[in-house]
Parts: structure tokens; C-alpha cells; sequence
């Protein structure tokens, strides 16, 4: 096998898994729960972009999952459930305390966020031609 082919299939694998490792360090660094949820956030409202949905930092949570529901109703019920622990941990003085506790099934309030979001992201992903799945996937870093 020559060696500069060996190279070439590399170099094409690490184009390949360089985003992915640049999401997965930019999410590790991020400690604190509170933040956590606003890049869970950040996450579903940016994948939902793609979809036409235009954030407007005047929107509530709630009226942005209102607004999902309008422009892209797959990923309505995720973000409806989303922006009720967004509105609940922003509004309420305990609202972040709450993050951590264990629901019915074991899993955590921050747990089930990230579910969610992965549920927007995966819904997202699928209604996408294959070269703006592409595009995406190498320009989405966060």
C-alpha cells in the first residue's frame, strides 16, 4: 500500500472527525448545570434555525416553543417540554437547584433537557437534504 495513500485516508479521517471532537470539547468545559441548560438551549433554538424558525431574544421560551409548533410541529412536543425547565430554572429563585433531581424513571431534570434536545437536533437532522445534513454537520462547532 503506498504510503501517500495512507496519508490522503488520514487526513480525510480527521476532516471527518474534527468536528465532532470540537463539539465534544466545547461541551465538556462547560461546568456549571445553569449553563449547561442555556447551551442545551442555544442548541435546539440554532438546529430549529435550519428549519426556519428565526430566534428573537424577545420571545419567551414558551413562545418560542409556540412558534415551533407553528414553523416545524415534529420537534414541537421536545421543545415545549424544554422551554417549561428553561422558563421554570430562569423565573423561579430555586429554579437551578432543581437540575440535578431524579425523576420517575432515575434520570435528571438536566438529563432529560439533553434528551430533548438531541430528540429537536435528531428530528432536525433527518428533514434535511443530504448535502445540507452535510453542511451542518461541519459548520454546527457548538
Amino acid at each position: 500500500v503506498p504510503w501517500r495513500l495512507l496519508v490522503a485516508f488520514a487526513i480525510i479521517g480527521f476532516i471527518v472527525a474534527a468536528p465532532a471532537a470540537i463539539r465534544r470539547l466545547r461541551r465538556s468545559s462547560i461546568t456549571s448545570p445553569t449553563e449547561q441548560l442555556a447551551h442545551l438551549w442555544t442548541r435546539a433554538t440554532a438546529a430549529l434555525h435550519s428549519m426556519g424558525l428565526n430566534e428573537s431574544p424577545d420571545r419567551t421560551p414558551d413562545e418560542t416553543a409556540a412558534a415551533t409548533a407553528a414553523v416545524f410541529p415534529v420537534a414541537s412536543r421536545p421543545m415545549q417540554a424544554l422551554a417549561e425547565v428553561v422558563t421554570y430554572v430562569n423565573y423561579s429563585p430555586d429554579g437551578s437547584d432543581h437540575l440535578g433531581d431524579e425523576g420517575s424513571y432515575g434520570i435528571t431534570t438536566l438529563e432529560n433537557c439533553r434528551i430533548w434536545v438531541r430528540q429537536v437536533e435528531r428530528a432536525v437532522t433527518d428533514s434535511l437534504a443530504p448535502w445540507d445534513r452535510v453542511r451542518r454537520y461541519f459548520t454546527r462547532l457548538s
